[in-house]
Formats: C-alpha cells, sequence, structure tokens
C-alpha cells in the first residue's frame, strides 16, 4: 500500500521529475471501463491521473483474435493512448477525452512508443444494430511524450480485462 501510495504521489508530481519517468502500479486495472465504438479507461486510486485507450473498431480490424499494434507507426486516427493529470481529483472519461468537470487538465502526455494488444472477447448484439463487446487490452512498454515539454514516462504493462466497450455505449 505504501509502495502504490509512493508512486501515485511520484506521478502526481511529474514537473519534478527528470526527463523520464515510470508510471507503473498507479492505474486501477480492475476498475477499468469503456463507451463509445471503442474507448478504454482507468484511473488511478483519487481520479487524479488517468489513461484513455481509443480508437475505430473497424479501422483496427479487430476481432475475436489478438490483434497488436505498434504505437511508433499506427495511424493515430485508427488508436491512440493519452494519459492525463488534472488539477485535483474527479477526473473522468467522455468517450474520448479523458476530463472532468471540476478539474482541468495540467498535463497531457500522448503514447508514441510500445506495444498496444486488443482482443474482443464476446459480443452482444443490440436491437439498434449496434454491437456492445467485451474486450482484453494490454500494454506494453508504452512510452509517452509530454504534449508540451520534453520529458517522456515509461509505462511497462497495464493489462484491461473484460471491459464493455462498442456500439454507443455509455456506462
Amino acid at each position: 500500500m505504501m509502495k502504490k501510495l509512493l508512486v501515485v504521489l511520484f506521478c502526481v508530481g511529474l514537473l519534478a521529475c527528470s526527463k523520464e519517468s515510470d508510471v507503473n502500479d498507479i492505474f486501477i486495472a480492475t476498475d477499468a471501463e469503456g463507451c463509445s465504438d471503442f474507448g478504454v479507461y482507468t484511473f488511478n486510486s483519487g481520479k487524479s491521473v488517468g489513461i484513455g485507450i481509443y480508437g475505430d473498431k473497424d479501422l483496427m480490424e479487430l476481432d475475436m483474435t489478438n490483434k497488436s499494434f505498434d504505437l511508433s507507426t499506427v495511424n493515430p486516427d485508427h488508436l491512440s493512448v493519452i494519459i492525463k493529470e488534472f488539477s485535483k481529483g474527479g477526473g473522468r472519461f467522455s468517450c474520448g477525452n479523458l476530463g472532468g468537470e471540476d478539474s482541468r487538465v495540467v498535463h497531457s502526455w500522448t503514447a508514441e512508443s510500445g506495444t498496444v494488444s486488443i482482443q474482443i472477447t464476446d459480443t452482444m448484439p443490440i436491437p439498434d444494430d449496434s454491437v456492445f463487446y467485451n474486450v482484453n487490452v494490454t500494454l506494453q512498454n508504452v512510452r509517452f511524450k509530454h504534449d508540451r515539454k520534453n520529458k517522456y514516462l515509461t509505462l511497462e504493462a497495464l493489462e484491461l480485462t473484460n471491459v464493455t466497450t462498442g456500439g454507443n455505449y455509455v456506462p
């Protein structure tokens, strides 16, 4: 518990860190949610830092097989991964936008390399001809660049399992 608290405090104070920082063990994988065509996200325990993985299911050609994507070469319109840090807790994900009503984004980090693996594990057709589906998403060795400064974060691994997304799904 103390280690996680220290890592969270470390991550929240990212500006004071060196040019390369770790963000491992701060996100709560069991609290992951999804929405829209393909949006998967989770936060740290205080919802002051969030990670979002979103894209276009059809352009990524997602199906029941495990697909891997190299973030250094994938088209960002197909798949993108972001980390956002908020001025205070209460961050939320709004189908493509990490944010919160009472907090503003103070730092934003965009993935520039690493691997994302995505697999649809179950589909649930719904009456409006859309399909909700459950996905497993694994990030490995993802390097993020700060959107305004020459600073980097590294996420060694994050696994989000059985997250419902797709169609017009809103949790």
